[in-house]
């Protein structure tokens, strides 16, 4: 018993150090940058984004957290979301990409308003992704802000074709 005695001191002094050393630590935020978005256009109706993010992590150890982000289309709130979890190295930097889906019947209201305003020769809204990377390391938090912002394309709707012969 005596060995397992001495495990078990030498957990508990270390869950001791680690949680005093933690004290001493200071964490800096990580560097988030937009590096672009891709539209992918689904349907008349539906489209797909894809922002692309890198992590820049200047900290002695690493991070592990996600994004707590709102999508916002034409200046109006459209979603919000939560990503998966990212993991960054120690001084070390990484990507990530956070996915959406977009109605753009929504965006307008209805399809008629929709339409209206690609019949009025409009091919883009304005779209804006703002949110917080939030990581806990050592009982330590760490946030960092992201944002991205451009223009999202508008599904250009395809007329009938005609063959008329005279």
């Amino acid at each position: 018993m005596p060995v397992e005695m001495a495990k078990k001191i030498l957990y508990l002094l270390s869950a001791v150090v680690l949680i005093a050393a933690a004290g001493c630590v200071q964490l800096n935020p990580p560097e988030i940058n937009h590096t672009g978005t891709d539209f992918s256009i689904l349907s008349l109706q539906e489209v797909s984004a894809k922002s692309h993010f890198s992590i820049n992590n200047n900290n002695p150890v690493g991070l592990h957290g996600s994004i707590e982000y709102e999508l916002w289309i034409n200046e109006n709130q459209f979603s919000s979301g939560i990503s998966s979890t990212i993991e960054v190295d120690a001084n070390a930097q990484t990507s990530f990409t956070i996915n959406s889906r977009i109605d753009i019947v929504k965006v307008f209201g209805t399809l008629l308003d929709l339409t209206k305003a690609v019949a009025e020769g409009k091919t883009s809204v304005p779209y804006q992704l703002k949110g917080k990377f939030k990581s806990d390391v050592l009982g330590i938090p760490v946030e960092a802000p992201v944002s991205a912002s451009g223009e999202m394309p508008l599904p250009k709707p395809k007329l009938p074709e005609f063959n008329l012969k005279f």
